[in-house]
């Protein structure tokens, strides 16, 4: 089946290697992972793209299960794991997040991870987190990046540039909304810090949770000088676990624990 990342899964890569927002985001994430997940040892993953997260969880010693839609993006993490001599400690299989609970076996992993809001494209998070409980050992670590509804920066620079709409696409609606991605339109849902923590708490408790991407402005909006960057990272990673701030920015990264 065609998924709509089969058309951006060759530019992924090169596009990630040119922004240094995008990359710093992902520093910041595999340094929260690496704390989260100390001490375990098989993980899943949840939306593995072109199997970079993957490859690094295997570099640091895990071995790694990683689901994604995308064939395309499956054919080049594949390669990327081969190429980085870790292809025996990782294994993708095609498949969406709601298709957990048919691939994973029950309560044998030891974390769950997912980056750069994948679990967006699930509609019903509950669910999800009721087949990522049974999937897990109690205990287990669960982090994810998460694109909640409100963006200020987002919201502030399509306002300044009079694009109303896009302004405002975060919108909360139950029916989920339409993102444009390549020649496609993919159904994203935004759901609220509370709304999410809701999804999880019967089966998990949050023990982390901070914004990605608040004064820092979204990976589209790049063309910054490295050193005025640094300095609104600096300050940013000092108030990004601070209430109210947590709950806004491009991203945010939850870290739950199964009880």
């Amino acid at each position: 089946m065609h998924s709509a990342f089969d058309d951006i899964a060759l530019s992924y890569d090169i596009l990630e290697a040119e922004n240094p927002i995008l990359q710093w985001m992902r520093r910041r994430v595999h340094q929260a992972a690496l704390a989260a997940f100390a001490g375990r040892r098989r993980l899943i993953e949840i939306g593995s793209g072109t199997g970079t997260d993957a490859v690094f969880f295997a570099q640091h010693g895990f071995e790694v299960l990683g689901l994604e839609p995308s064939s395309e993006m499956l054919l080049i993490a594949r390669e990327k794991a081969a190429a980085a001599d870790c292809a025996h400690r990782v294994s993708f299989v095609q498949a969406a997040a709601e298709e957990l609970r048919h691939v994973a076996p029950v309560g044998l992993c030891d974390g769950l991870f997912s980056n750069f809001g994948a679990l967006n494209c699930v509609a019903h998070l509950d669910k999800f987190a009721q087949h990522a409980a049974r999937a897990l050992k109690f205990g287990a670590p669960v982090l994810f990046v998460y694109m909640p509804p409100i963006c200020p920066w987002e919201i502030g620079y399509h306002l300044l540039h009079g694009q109303v709409r896009k302004a405002f696409r975060r919108k909360k609606d139950d029916a989920g909304t339409l993102v444009s991605l390549a020649r496609h339109a993919i159904r994203t849902y935004y759901f609220s810090p509370a709304q999410i923590i809701s999804c999880f708490e019967p089966q998990f408790i949050l023990e982390r949770q901070f914004s990605l991407g608040l004064l820092a402005p979204p990976p589209y909006v790049s063309k910054r000088s490295a050193r005025l960057l640094h300095k609104v990272i600096a300050s940013e990673e000092k108030i990004a676990e601070q209430w109210p701030f947590r709950n806004f920015g491009d991203h945010l990264v939850f870290q739950f624990r199964r009880l």
